[in-house]
Order: structure tokens, then C-alpha cells, then sequence
């Protein structure tokens, strides 16, 4: 089963039990909805650096709905651990890659270029 699967279950039953008894932070809402935005900006737009600030501004969104989830907040710790590992990992490919990433269509020579 895919890490995501069971983070993403994690995150909903605890936002659940939190909307159920009228304490889930709007803040928690638009961090679920900035973690969405995360793959497509890291893999699609590739967008190393502006990824590595979303990371940090999850990290510290959930840092500050942490307390509003009560017991529940247990719930989170696999999601804050994973979230934390994310973050480094995506600062070393940021260092590895200063320049940014180039694609196969960037490396591919077009027009006249492409004849010689």
C-alpha cells in the first residue's frame, strides 16, 4: 500500500473527528489544500526552490493547527514525520540541482539547431 494511501486516511479521520466536534481550523483546511499543490509544482512545473518554501510553510502550518487536533493529534505524527523527511529531501535535490532541472524537451535542440 502506497504511503500516501494511509497518510492521506490518517489526515482525513483526523480532520473528521475534528469537523464532527466544530474544532477543525481553517488553517488545516488550506494546508490539506497546499499539500495537493505540492507534486504538481515539485514534478510537474519543476519548481525545486518554490517547493522547498511549501514544505516549509506546511511544516509550519501543521506546527500551528497541531494543538487544535487535541488526542487527536496523534494521528498526525506518521504525516509530520514524512512531511519532515520530504522537506530534507527536497532541500538536497534543491542543492544538487542549483540551476534547476532540465527536461528532455529543454535538452532537445529545435529548428535549425536541430539539423546540425
Amino acid at each position: 500500500m502506497p504511503v500516501w494511501t494511509v497518510l492521506y486516511g490518517l489526515i482525513g479521520l483526523t480532520g473528521y473527528r475534528a469537523a464532527v466536534n466544530s474544532a477543525l481550523p481553517g488553517l488545516a483546511v488550506g494546508h490539506y489544500i497546499a499539500n495537493l499543490a505540492w507534486a504538481p509544482l515539485f514534478f510537474g512545473l519543476k519548481k525545486l526552490k518554490l517547493a522547498a518554501a511549501l514544505q516549509f510553510g506546511l511544516l509550519g502550518s501543521l506546527a500551528a493547527v497541531w494543538s487544535a487536533f487535541k488526542r487527536d493529534a496523534r494521528l498526525l505524527i506518521p504525516y509530520a514525520v514524512w512531511l519532515s523527511y520530504a522537506t530534507v529531501l527536497n532541500l538536497a535535490i534543491c542543492r544538487l540541482n542549483p540551476s534547476g532541472v532540465q527536461t528532455v524537451e529543454d535538452r532537445t535542440p529545435t529548428g535549425v539547431a536541430a539539423l546540425y
